[in-house]
């Protein structure tokens, strides 16, 4: 018996018809939805087959269908969750956490549509969590005192320009709302380097029936230090891009304080 199974999208999607689970992160029934009836049918049908043959439905289940299900329908609907995406030079990675008193799943899939459940022991999650986002080993040059203001748009520019080697236009575009150069220096130059962004959202449900949902979101720009942002709000909304036209402000962030205010995000 193991506790790590890997599924393609669509045996995902007809196992989670079979077992009454109605939506999980990172998959999506477009795929099959967007195929003509005989094609669907098919691609269904294919991987109900490739099911029964792994013992996970049918009349000849073995003994890790049942651990195996409980996996996907906890992290359907866990009591606290946390999403991890990181993307390391246009390569994206993102692992979805997932947790109950006692017991924990993580999910993690890849752009062609692979999805992987591990259980582990829920008193793990934070040291998972940190995993995930890069933040359990390198080093980060120093922080820098101010802070960088920009919309959405205007930083992105700014990444394309100090991306394409074009640093001192990068530094123009940002220099109008930014008296403080060192910082704004220094943002830029984490911008030149190889991108490694990472977003992380958590949320639970409290006693009061309200949820808290945090978010981290961060550049990891080497030497050049680490640039982000923090938002903690019971009503945040953290499953979508910053608006273009919004005003966001990133501070220079330490490992350590992240790793802090990653802990700060989970029940105490």
């Amino acid at each position: 018996m193991t506790d790590t199974f890997s599924l393609t999208a669509e045996e995902l999607i007809t196992l989670c018809s079979l077992t009454g689970v109605t939506a999980l992160p990172g998959l999506s029934t477009s795929d099959v939805t967007t195929l003509d009836e005989e094609q669907r049918v098919t691609a269904l049908a294919t991987a109900f087959r490739s099911l029964a043959a792994r013992g996970l439905v049918g009349d000849h289940r073995d003994e890790s269908a049942d651990r195996f299900i409980e996996a996907v329908r906890l992290a359907a609907v866990p009591a606290v969750r946390a999403l991890v995406v990181r993307e390391v030079d246009n390569s994206m990675s993102a692992v979805h956490l997932a947790a109950v008193p006692g017991q924990a799943v993580q999910q993690c899939w890849t752009a062609d549509d692979i999805h992987e459940f591990s259980r582990f022991p829920q008193e793990d999650l934070y040291l998972r969590m940190l995993g995930a986002a890069g933040l359990l080993d390198g080093e980060r040059g120093d922080p820098v005192p101010g802070e960088v203001k920009a919309t959405g748009e205007v930083l992105a520019r700014a990444g394309e320009l100090a991306k394409s080697g074009d640093v001192a236009a990068a530094a123009d575009l940002l220099a109008t709302a930014n008296p403080e150069r060192n910082a704004m220096r220094r943002l830029v130059a984490a911008m030149a380097e190889p991108k490694v962004s990472v977003q992380v959202a958590v949320s639970y449900g409290r006693a009061d029936g309200t949820v808290r949902t945090s978010e981290a979101a961060w550049l990891d720009g080497g030497p050049h230090g680490i640039w982000g942002r923090i938002i903690e709000a019971p009503d945040i909304a953290v499953d979508g891009p910053v608006e273009k036209s919004v005003e966001v402000t990133l501070s220079s962030l330490t490992a350590e304080s992240l790793r802090d205010h990653l802990l700060g995000f989970l029940p105490q």
